[in-house]
């Protein structure tokens, strides 16, 4: 933990609640862009893949700029709602 700052599990948890909270609270036809650092993008990516933190932080590399696409399926019988990786470090668009 950084002087101050949070340990990576403080962030972890953080992140999840917020990313869980954001897939709660769509519609079915509903659209948002988050725009992130990397940490908190690999831990909601590891969180999908059900990645340990270890693995999560460590084999998940991004690029600045990289396009992280994730979907939400919304179920009628109010269960869960189902993320799934659409797109990881997607870079094609940025040049050089």
């Amino acid at each position: 933990r950084p002087p101050s700052g949070e340990s990576l599990v403080e962030v972890r948890r953080r992140v999840l609640n917020a990313h869980e909270g954001l897939a709660d609270s769509l519609d079915a036809d509903e659209t948002v862009l988050v725009v992130s650092h990397g940490a908190p993008i690999r831990l909601s990516l590891g969180e999908v893949k059900g990645l340990d933190i270890v693995e999560t932080m460590l084999s998940q590399p991004l690029d600045n700029g990289g396009l992280c696409e994730l979907e939400v399926e919304l179920s009628d019988d109010g269960d869960e709602p189902l993320v799934h990786v659409v797109a990881e470090n997607e870079t094609h668009f940025l040049t050089t």
